[in-house]
């Protein structure tokens, strides 16, 4: 299975994804002219190619690619099971933080290093409300691990990015904060607002925040204080191969991808 993978790091995902579909598309031409010997061979051949060639440069890409064996990290990744109708309600704040409470406590108590929250954990924006990560530094303290909140913070132009902030089992905030780069339109902006509003009104009140959210920049990657790299990715950055190869080359050990299922 993983040298079927090996080339993605020469040609994509999307080639591994055509091999896929190309495969199984030879495989029912076989089947539609099972009676045709001619039809038959040829794709045979062609499925048997390309299977050959996507697994033997796998291999080979493997077997020169120099992998040692790294220090063990223990992560916990959490979904709190909280609707987005419940999780936008103000009401439903203290449930939602008791939850990953919860999660967090059961991560730990299992040896987890580590635990990543889902994209928007926490819908607010905590460059606004300190309250926020002044609680989540403590919980990271109380149960001494590493804690990623998918949350919102502000730039520097006071505008709200979707975002990954890091708390340590010292009870800091890191200053370095990863921002989701690949935004979903009409889910997390309208392209074109003020046309948007004016022509089709019902799709500018598709994004769940009320407010657009903005694009970060780069790959923020976040160190911890045994010096493990942490890169970020969030739901939609995971579908852009580039945005994982600059993470990788910008030094990131772990990637850590949070999403939440919430959305759907």
């Amino acid at each position: 299975y993983i040298t079927g993978l090996q080339n993605a790091s020469l040609f994509g995902s999307y080639f591994v994804t055509f091999v896929i579909v190309a495969v199984n598309m030879l495989l029912a031409y076989v089947l539609i002219h099972i009676e045709e010997i001619s039809r038959i061979r040829l794709g045979v051949v062609l499925a048997t190619a390309l299977l050959l060639f996507q697994y033997g440069s796998g291999i080979v890409i493997y077997a020169v690619t120099d992998v040692t064996e790294g220090e063990k990290v223990r992560i916990a990744c959490v979904q709190g099971n909280i609707s987005s109708s419940e999780k936008w309600d103000v009401s439903s704040s203290d449930k939602t933080l008791q939850n990953y409470e919860k999660y967090t406590a059961e991560a730990a108590k299992e040896g987890a290093q580590i635990v990543l929250w889902p994209e928007t954990a926490i819908p607010y924006n905590i460059s606004d409300y300190v309250e926020y990560a002044e609680h989540f530094a403590g919980m990271a303290k109380y149960y001494k691990v590493y804690i990623l909140v998918g949350t919102y913070v502000n730039d520097e132009e006071g505008r709200s990015l979707n975002s990954l902030v890091c708390f340590t089992p010292k009870g800091e905030q890191i200053d370095t904060v990863y921002s989701k780069r690949h935004l979903v339109p009409f889910g997390e902006y309208v392209p074109l607002r003020p046309l948007i509003e004016t022509l089709i009104p019902p799709l500018a009140e598709l994004v769940l925040s009320g407010d657009d959210v903005y694009p970060g920049e780069g790959a923020q990657i976040i160190e911890t204080d045994e010096g493990i790299a942490l890169g970020g990715l969030i739901c939609f950055d995971s579908i852009y191969d580039e945005l994982t190869l600059e993470t990788v080359r910008g030094g990131a050990e772990l990637i850590c991808l949070s999403t939440n299922d919430s959305w759907f």
